[in-house]
């Protein structure tokens, strides 16, 4: 099978064996496979490699065989599954997954779409429900709105009945927009220090603003939870966070989990179009180097997909 191979620094396609499921797993024929930050990290850091090179965590497919002790699946099913514990994965032709890790994929749900899901929605709900789950009229404000997890976490947040203000750049105004948000804050223009709401519930996923100006724009018991930003920040956070979080405003940095059960209730959501995948571009496979290129540059608006194989 064709795969798309990271090691020496470098990407390379190769032909290599197809892979055999053990006992619990599945092989799964890949349709597609989109991009997220844990691909980028792995490159970025040149540690952490999966053991075959592959990358590749969010992957949509058709079950070509199944292992002896699996029951819930069979081949010809539509899956969809998040291989950040398993070994990734999914840059290749076929790919392997544990079967209880897999969710399936309703009719009125495209591969493309569902490709777009695992990882990212499910980081945007861990993120908004860490501490508990939004209530009608909370008020959240979304940092770095435009990515991957953004525009999930801004759709999200407005299913949860909240009133969702996003930050963003000129150029994604029109989408935070589109896809609901009640108030959009262009950063290059316009001054957060100057705000005066405050907030139940603040979601960084971008942005370098200080823990300061955030403790100043929660409200006597709002919850910040840092989900992504620059390296630097991040390290920063985990030693101030928890000195902030001594009085009854709580800061977080999200480690978010592989959980199928919130795959699939991010499915339900998809295939009921309460939410809709946000997709900037789809790659045919062989352009999969061009699609790692734009996604390192990091100003992806939504997810970046890649074509691996025809239905």
């Amino acid at each position: 099978m064709k795969a798309l191979i990271f090691k020496n620094k470098s990407f390379n396609f190769e032909d290599i064996d197809q892979p055999v499921p053990t006992k619990d797993e599945i092989l799964i024929k890949v349709i597609n496979t989109s991009l997220n930050a844990g691909d980028y990290r792995l490159i970025q850091f040149n540690s952490g490699l999966p053991k075959t090179g592959i990358l590749g965590n969010a992957i949509a497919g058709i079950v070509d065989c199944v292992g002896v002790d699996v029951k819930d699946l069979k081949q010809g099913d539509r899956v969809v599954v998040d291989t950040s514990d398993a070994g990734f994965g999914g840059l290749a032709e076929y790919a392997i997954a544990k079967a209880s890790s897999c969710v399936s994929i309703p009719d009125s749900v495209s591969f493309i779409d569902a490709s777009a899901c695992p990882v990212a929605s499910t980081t945007a709900l861990q993120a908004l429900t860490l501490f508990k789950t939004i209530k009608h009229k909370d008020k959240v404000l979304i940092v770095g709105a435009s990515g991957g997890v953004g525009t999930f976490a801004v759709q999200l947040a407005k299913h949860f009945g909240a009133q969702m203000t996003a930050v963003c750049s000129a150029g994604n105004v029109d989408l935070m927009n589109q896809l609901g948000a009640d108030v959009v804050i262009n950063y290059k223009k316009d001054d957060l220090h100057a705000l005066n709401e405050t907030y139940d519930l603040i979601l960084t996923i971008n942005g370098a603003y200080p823990l300061s100006l955030y403790r100043k724009l929660l409200n006597k018991d709002g919850v910040y939870v840092m989900v992504g930003g620059p390296i630097k920040q991040f390290i920063m956070n985990m030693l101030v966070c928890p000195i902030y979080s001594l009085g009854r405003k709580k800061f977080r940095i999200l480690n978010s989990k592989s959980n199928p059960n919130d795959l699939n209730q991010i499915i339900e959501l998809v295939s009921e179009q309460k939410i809709q995948p946000y997709i900037e571009r789809v790659y045919p496979f062989n352009e999969a180097i061009e699609a790692f290129k734009a996604f390192e540059k990091g100003h992806s608006r939504g997810k970046i997909v890649t074509q691996v194989s025809d239905h």
